[in-house]
């Protein structure tokens, strides 16, 4: 009892320094929220709470006719135009394959009791700032159980390495469908650790409850990432060390029901996800990864045995890139579609305590010293562990699944750490200098952290720029400029804002058509020189929708009612301007490609006048790309 009030006392009412922290660190995320408008699956599990409300398991948005006439609906290069992205099709109907925990538990309840869709963005921060409770939660109980007088800021460290240096800050750069399924795996499996970890180093009379809420929670963190599976080999370890504490004969009667009884809900949430998948896809060991409609062909084998350990290895070691320039740290492209990959060891780089506990635990004085028999050690270190050993299998190491296992070994690290304290406290110089090196490495796992999850356009512009498309789309053209202004006030160099700025310039009517031009021009250059410093660097515009992906249609919307308002001059300023972007930032070739597909459709478009004064750049342009001369 007495060491039950101690835990309640960390991560309790006295513990205000604490709260007070993890209510800072929850209003910092909010600040960086990224809204997503622009791609259709921002609005994916929207969809997945409308289907379970209709009573369907299968989205109510149907595939289109020519989708489903192609002689193969699956293959990239024929389904782009028709398919909704990363949704599996079968027999002529979508599904998501993202695990259905999110809708039941945030998504379909908000559209039944409120009537409100919640956006995905904001879904995502609740999941973190949840996990981010019950890992305080979790972490209070570890270090109260190691040291119950140990040092307020050690806990204030913690909280800020599992809130800021866990990846989970760069969910919210680009908090999609994606996203919401990692972040509620995540909060879901630290409200797991919390109750598992308070039952078997502090067990009470409740404690076989709290372990039944735990395998509630295993289970639909299952629901949300089926690789949460590996939380049911730690459940059964904590169900089966508090059933001896009991007294029960092992193996007998009482004995196995009481682990029957903590299994039951976790069992219960497992076969609910199996029958789930029988009746979509008629395979229960099927989530739709077979069926997908996306970049690559779903038939193509993903995983082969010989990857997996380059797979771990990346994992674990992939490092960033450090340069002289702020931030000093940047994410390096990834292998799939560049999407940004990382090791978790250079983002918080605190977990190695883990794997020196877990090679000290090797010895059997040390696991003498910490009075705690293999049962509670599973519980401490195995979900980390488990879950880094089975990612590799499913995945390559971007990012955003690193929230998947960092801040379950930041956890073990937490009570290493601690452990190491309580040994080195009769020489206090070597325990200073312990804390200290610690204390750089939580201060690197943080910085990376916030870096990591800050967007180089802040939310509040993009949350300007979407509301300015949505007033052009009503015809509120002056009011979408004075959005836009605002937009630029804040990210002057936001080139999106800009270039549709420039595009309703170009419409106005009166508006003066240089500057139409000039706003074109600035933004080419601001995309240009964003896109040469990002050549190597995990580029995560791309993957909020918020990048040009075609330059030459970009101009069109542009070009297309200056000439129409007999401006031709102003039109070529404005493709002049872009080609000397091109050419500045050293996309030589790229501004010529530009300059000759403009050029195409002028002549196509019975614009000769205006083809031949394109065709008259083409030249100078083409000395600008050409490389220098040999010696």
């Amino acid at each position: 009892m007495e060491q039950l009030q101690r835990a309640e006392k960390i991560c309790g009412h006295a513990g205000w320094q604490a709260w007070t922290l993890v209510f800072v660190i929850a209003l910092y995320l909010s600040s960086t929220v990224v809204p997503l408008e622009m791609l259709p699956q921002n609005r994916y599990y929207n969809l997945l709470a409308d289907s379970f409300l209709a009573g369907s398991l299968s989205l109510l948005e149907k595939p289109s006719p020519e989708l489903l006439a192609l002689a193969d609906p699956y293959d990239p290069q024929q389904n782009g135009p028709y398919r909704l992205h990363d949704v599996a099709l079968y027999k002529g109907r979508y599904y998501l394959y993202h695990g259905a925990t999110p809708a039941l538990l945030v998504f379909a309840p908000a559209k039944a009791l409120l009537g409100v869709d919640v956006s995905q963005s904001h879904a995502v921060w609740l999941f973190l700032c949840g996990g981010l409770i019950a890992a305080t939660c979790a972490l209070g109980v570890l270090i109260q159980y190691s040291q119950p007088a140990s040092p307020r800021w050690l806990m204030l460290a913690g909280i800020a390495t599992l809130g800021l240096g866990n990846a989970g800050p760069f969910l919210l750069v680009r908090p999609d469908v994606y996203e919401v399924a990692i972040s509620c795996g995540y909060f879901l499996a630290m409200a797991f650790m919390a109750l598992a970890l308070s039952s078997v180093l502090m067990p009470d009379a409740h404690a076989g409850r709290r372990l039944a809420i735990a395998s509630l929670c295993a289970g639909m963190a299952v629901g949300a990432r089926p690789n949460f599976i590996v939380l049911g080999p730690i459940l059964l370890a904590a169900a089966w060390w508090h059933a001896g504490a009991q007294g029960d004969s092992p193996l007998g009667a009482r004995f196995l029901r009481r682990i029957i009884g903590i299994l039951a809900p976790f069992t219960f949430c497992i076969l609910a996800i199996l029958l789930y998948n029988y009746l979509r896809f008629e395979n229960a060991l099927e989530f739709g990864p077979h069926h997908l409609l996306m970049a690559t062909h779903p038939h193509i084998p993903f995983f082969r045995i010989d990857t997996y350990p380059e797979r771990l290895w990346r994992f674990l070691f992939t490092p960033g890139i450090v340069d002289q320039h702020f931030p000093w740290v940047h994410l390096p492209s990834g292998t799939s579609f560049g999407e940004p990959e990382i090791g978790g060891i250079f983002m918080a780089p605190l977990i190695l305590l883990a794997g020196v506990g877990m090679a000290l635990l090797c010895l059997k004085p040390v696991r003498a010293s910490l009075r705690l028999d293999p049962l509670r050690l599973v519980v401490i270190f195995a979900a980390g562990v488990l879950m880094l050993l089975l990612l590799p299998v499913m995945a390559i190491p971007v990012i955003r699944y690193m929230v998947d296992f960092v801040g379950l070994l930041l956890l073990a690290s937490f009570f290493v750490w601690s452990q190491v304290r309580v040994r080195l406290a009769p020489q206090p110089g070597l325990r200073r200098a312990f804390d200290a090196l610690c204390l750089l490495l939580v201060a690197w796992g943080c910085w990376v952290g916030v870096v990591f999850g800050t967007n180089a356009t802040p939310p509040s512009a993009i949350r300007h720029f979407y509301s300015a498309r949505k007033l052009v789309d009503q015809g509120r053209q002056a009011e979408a400029l004075k959005e836009l202004s605002t937009s630029l006030t804040v990210a002057p160099d936001f080139y999106r804002a800009r270039s549709l700025r420039a595009r309703l310039l170009a419409f106005t009517a009166g508006a003066d058509a240089a500057e139409a031009a000039a706003e074109f021009s600035r933004a080419m250059r601001d995309y240009t020189s964003q896109a040469a410093a990002a050549q190597n660097r995990g580029y995560m515009p791309a993957f909020q929708g918020l990048v040009i992906g075609d330059p030459v249609a970009e101009y069109a919307l542009v070009a297309q009612p200056l000439l129409q308002r007999g401006e031709t001059a102003a039109a070529l300023s404005a493709l002049r301007g872009m080609a000397d972007a091109f050419v500045a930032a050293g996309f030589g070739p790229q501004a010529l490609g530009i300059l000759e597909a403009v050029k195409s459709v002028a002549a196509r478009s019975n614009l000769p006048d205006f083809a031949r004064m394109v065709g008259e750049m083409i030249g100078p342009a083409a000395n600008q790309s050409a490389p220098p001369p040999g010696p």
